[in-house]
């Protein structure tokens, strides 16, 4: 199949994922009921697939596919298709070298980036660019048990996080109690909170916790609270069917009482958590969401800038009780947990829509990753 001449009533969008997902459609145990009626609204061909799927031989793929005349989940062949969507692991492992040669030759584009990213990596490219400078909290290399001691001293509380995490994981707050004390506290299935009395003990905990060496510092930030809560927030920020930048829609993250992450987390709708549960009136809230697009417009042209354009980032952000907005990270891959639990069928659907409708956006036209 030749992809620079794409028919436009058979445009395929690959879906890449992982061998358990795969074989829960193929049983019909998974529903995506929100895809489906997504899939209804684009007029695009959508298949899960496996790497071991792949006939790197004959040039096409066994995708897993939505039957609309049957409601159930079938298998069939396919062509190499226009655009992927990786929803597994990331692409740079040996395993996927081939995949990537195939995909390569035939031009496929890429509707997200093929990496998860690197914390620090993500800020040493972000603070190069004056417009995020000011969204950036103070961000060190924890590469030596000085380092930490310095900014013990200049802030109460520092958080530790491995650069490649995700949902919580490997992420430590270290609280200075005073100058013979300190707290530390991480989500591990559970909240663990422990005292230490030394520097000693607290570097021993961090390597245990830890299982990797690349770790990056920060300072708290005196974020929103709700009740005893930290407060944060989760954009879905996506590129729609003509290509612009979409916020489709920003979940307040209200953690588990006393835990130093807001992963394991209530969610709320964003209007909903300002004007109901903080009391902002229209005026204050709708000043609020004026910096709120500014910022996140703002971050996903800064990440595209670096690594490229591409369909979809989550971005992870918290706003101080001065009303300042602060940059936390950002993801390739959003598992848009918060996004079901604040705005449900509807919300998925949303960013399923303008997925689809990106999709075939970019393979129609000049533009998106290769």
């Amino acid at each position: 199949m030749n992809n620079d001449m794409v028919a436009s009533e058979n445009t395929y969008l690959g879906i890449l994922t992982n061998s358990r997902h795969l074989r829960k459609l193929k049983q019909n145990k998974l529903s995506k009921q929100t895809l489906v009626g997504a899939l209804k609204k684009v007029d695009i061909q959508v298949y899960f697939f496996t790497l071991k799927k792949v006939d790197f031989i004959n040039k096409n793929i066994t995708g897993v596919f939505y039957n609309h005349k049957t409601g159930r989940w079938g298998e069939k062949k396919f062509p190499i298709p226009h655009v992927i969507y990786r929803r597994t692991a990331s692409l740079n492992k040996p395993k996927y070298s081939r995949l990537k040669k195939l995909l390569k030759d035939h031009k496929v584009k890429r509707l997200n980036y093929e990496n998860s990213f690197n914390k620090w990596k993500v800020y040493q490219g972000l603070s190069q660019l004056e417009d995020m400078t000011p969204y950036l909290p103070v961000t060190k290399r924890y590469n030596s048990k000085v380092g930490i001691k310095k900014m013990l001293k200049n802030y109460t509380t520092v958080y530790l996080k491995a650069y490649k995490s995700a949902r919580g994981k490997q992420i430590m707050r270290v609280k200075k109690i005073n100058s013979n004390k300190f707290e530390y506290s991480y989500y591990s299935k559970k909240l663990v909170r422990k005292n230490v009395r030394t520097y000693k003990e607290l570097f021993n905990k961090v390597d245990d916790y830890f299982y990797t060496d690349e770790i990056l510092m920060q300072p708290g930030i005196d974020l929103l609270s709700y009740g005893n809560r930290l407060v944060d927030f989760r954009a879905e920020v996506q590129r729609n069917g003509k290509g612009n930048i979409e916020i489709i829609a920003i979940s307040a993250r209200a953690g588990s009482e006393s835990s130093p992450i807001t992963t394991h987390a209530f969610s709320y709708p964003y209007d909903y958590f300002f004007k109901t549960l903080m009391k902002y009136d229209e005026q204050e809230f709708s000043l609020l969401e004026k910096k709120v697009k500014e910022f996140l417009e703002t971050t996903y042209k800064s990440i595209e800038s670096i690594y490229g354009k591409c369909g979809e980032i989550g971005i992870d952000f918290g706003i101080d009780q001065e009303g300042d907005i602060w940059y936390i990270e950002c993801n390739s891959m959003s598992a848009k947990v918060s996004l079901k639990k604040a705005f449900g069928d509807d919300g998925m659907r949303m960013s399923y829509v303008a997925l689809l409708e990106y999709a075939k956006y970019i393979a129609n036209n000049k533009g998106g990753l290769i």
